[in-house]
């Protein structure tokens, strides 16, 4: 195995001469480098675990009767740190996907209708009696009796536009609420809707 560099360097690098360490370095980083790069795919680590591997070089001088074993422990330096990079980075995706499959599991809990139905509608319940008389009035019309904006102009004697706005207004208030709680997103918000007959009973007009 030929190397750029003479062999006698290896005496000078084992007594800690800085030269000979610096001309070992320069003959087995891209080498290494080379190896560490494809092996945990183009890590923006590669670097740090390539400097990592020439550091662990260093205690170890006085040891090496040649070159050749010298690149030998440097590759199986890197090739264990690149083990140990590997497991690591499997083991945090692992952790990151059991803990987003927690995150998903709680919020199907939370909203899981055969068991939090009865609260969610209480909780939507308790918002909804707070808003204007108004708007109370247009937002069960038109969420739970299905009304147009034109019916629901008509039956209260008020503009379309009036009625526009104050739908506009009830959902502002309503989805700040319920922002403010952190437990209800819109879409599970809006899907109670369903239950007209039982909302219509709680919001009176």
């Amino acid at each position: 195995m030929k190397f750029a560099i003479p062999e006698e360097v290896i005496k000078p690098f084992n007594e800690g001469d800085p030269g000979a360490f610096r001309m070992i370095y320069q003959e087995f980083y891209p080498f290494i480098y080379s190896f560490v790069h494809k092996r945990i795919s183009a890590s923006p680590a590669t670097a740090d675990i390539v400097a990592d591997c020439f550091i662990r070089l260093l205690p170890k001088r006085g040891s090496f009767k040649n070159l050749k074993i010298v690149k030998s422990y440097l590759f199986q330096t890197a090739k264990n740190a690149c083990l140990d990079y590997l497991k690591h980075s499997r083991l945090e995706r692992e952790k990151a996907i059991e803990i987003q499959k927690r995150e998903l599991a709680l919020r199907e809990d939370i909203f899981d209708p055969s068991e939090s139905q009865g609260e969610l509608l209480t909780m939507i319940f308790k918002v909804i009696e707070k808003l204007p008389r108004q708007c109370r009035q247009i937002f069960v019309l038109y969420y739970t009796e299905g009304l147009s904006i034109k019916e629901i102009a008509n039956r209260l004697g008020i503009s379309e536009k009036t009625v526009f706005n104050q739908k506009t207004i009830a959902i502002k208030i309503l989805k700040m609420k319920f922002t403010k709680m952190n437990t209800v997103s819109m879409p599970i918000f809006i899907a109670v809707y369903h239950y007209s007959a039982i909302l219509h009973h709680f919001c009176r007009l």
